[in-house]
């Protein structure tokens, strides 16, 4: 029998050279796959986002997760109220008491202002790709009413503003980029722009006062939370349009929410009712896990690790964060304690890539001690505290009775 397999192993051999020389051969295609952008080498870092006194520049500080340590400070625009990191290498935060976007570089800290018309007031900003974006909630000699500003993401100027509504206080980009969600917080809608030839596709009414939003885990849905009815709408990304009714959060006063990808859930933080809300959203409408869960007082933002088990929410009537348990949706009866300072209170929390990390930034009536406490979640000790940056530039805070420091109000990371 070996001889007929040889004869049958050479027939198929001369078979394949054949098809090769008559230049009908398969030919496997290498068909190339676009990926995340993001240099692989920049370290996964969390971003402090500072106000100083009066009408001084305001700053961020990069905190090196890896190292619990200070990358470095940078002056941004007058009152800067929010930022975001753009996915490849740049930070840009939103000053609307100058009416400029600042741009750095994540470690280079080459410092760009793009200045907006007088008026703009920008309070968001967010961006992927060829363009950033500006939510301006003030009228400008373009727009008498609220507007979005196009930023080229290479040139760093202005390229067009989009008249919105009369108030928009977020933004929110599909996964694709090709979309732009803008939340109207006084006319109760989203306006959906195209980033291809920025224009305004449609608006939809949602809920009152819209503030926050988030993707589904598959990208096919936009959750709006709405403060004023206390709900979550739904809107459908395929066709802009809202799905179902609006879905009530259990809570009061509803201002952050977070998506935890991993378990397919939705976390809201009710400041009103001081608790958090929790729903599936393994379907298009979210559907109530757990009844609302109390944490601190007034609380204002929250987080969830990466591998979904743990949340952790800022607590802004005190100096706390409260952890909530992701399996048993129970609260955490020791609060983690970011100052110790008297009247001081948290004011945003972040968490790391990896999640062994959990950030709170805090400020305090003296403005002595203000800064970021970093906390260890293995067990949810304090690693160390970074300190904001000092109001006076020239101020050396050798001591804590001697440099005021700057108050940081907005936290956000890499991931």
């Amino acid at each position: 029998m070996k001889p007929i397999w040889k004869a049958a192993i050479v027939a198929i051999l001369l078979s394949s050279m054949l098809l090769v020389g008559c230049g009908d051969a398969y030919r496997p295609v290498a068909i190339p796959i676009s990926q995340p952008g993001g240099d692989p080498d920049f370290p996964d870092f969390v971003v402090a986002v500072q106000q100083s006194a009066s009408n001084l520049a305001g700053s961020i500080t990069v905190i090196n997760v890896s190292g619990d340590t200070n990358m470095g400070n940078k002056p941004m625009g007058v009152g800067p109220v929010q930022g975001a990191f753009d996915g490849i290498s740049q930070i840009f935060t939103a000053n609307p008491s100058d009416d400029t976007v600042t741009v750095t570089g994540v470690t280079a800290f080459t410092l760009t202002t793009v200045t907006l018309l007088a008026g703009s007031h920008p309070v968001f900003v967010t961006g992927r790709g060829v363009n950033m974006f500006a939510a301006n909630s003030g009228a400008n000699s373009d727009c008498g009413s609220g507007s979005v500003s196009v930023i080229s993401a290479t040139q760093l100027t202005v390229t067009k503003n989009i008249c919105v509504g009369s108030d928009p206080v977020f933004l929110l980009q599909s996964a694709d980029a090709t979309r732009l969600f803008v939340l109207d917080k006084t006319d109760n809608n989203v306006t959906v722009i195209n980033t291809q030839n920025n224009t305004v596709v449609t608006t939809i009414p949602v809920g009152t006062a819209p503030i926050w939003a988030t993707l589904s885990p598959d990208n096919k849905f936009v959750y709006v939370l709405n403060q004023g009815s206390h709900s979550i709408s739904t809107i459908t990304v395929a066709d802009n349009t809202a799905l179902g009714t609006a879905v009530d959060t259990g809570g009061t006063l509803p201002n952050h929410m977070v998506l935890d990808s991993k378990f397919n859930r939705l976390y809201t933080v009710n400041k009103g009712s001081a608790d958090v809300s929790v729903f599936d959203v393994s379907v298009p409408v979210p559907v109530s896990l757990h009844a609302p869960i109390p944490v601190g007082a007034s609380p204002v933002a929250i987080t969830v690790l990466a591998d979904g088990s743990r949340v952790f929410v800022a607590n802004s009537g005190s100096a706390t964060l409260t952890e909530i348990n992701a399996s048993n949706f129970l609260a955490s009866p020791t609060p983690l304690t970011a100052s110790t300072a008297s009247g001081a209170t948290v004011t945003w929390v972040a968490s790391s890539r990896d999640g062994k990390r959990v950030y709170a930034s805090f400020v305090e009536p003296s403005n002595l001690t203000n800064g970021t406490a970093v906390f260890r979640t293995t067990d949810n000790q304090l690693a160390t505290t970074i300190n904001a940056t000092p109001q006076n530039v020239t101020c050396v805070p050798s001591t804590t009775t001697s440099c005021p420091l700057q108050r940081p109000v907005y936290l956000f990371g890499s991931k």
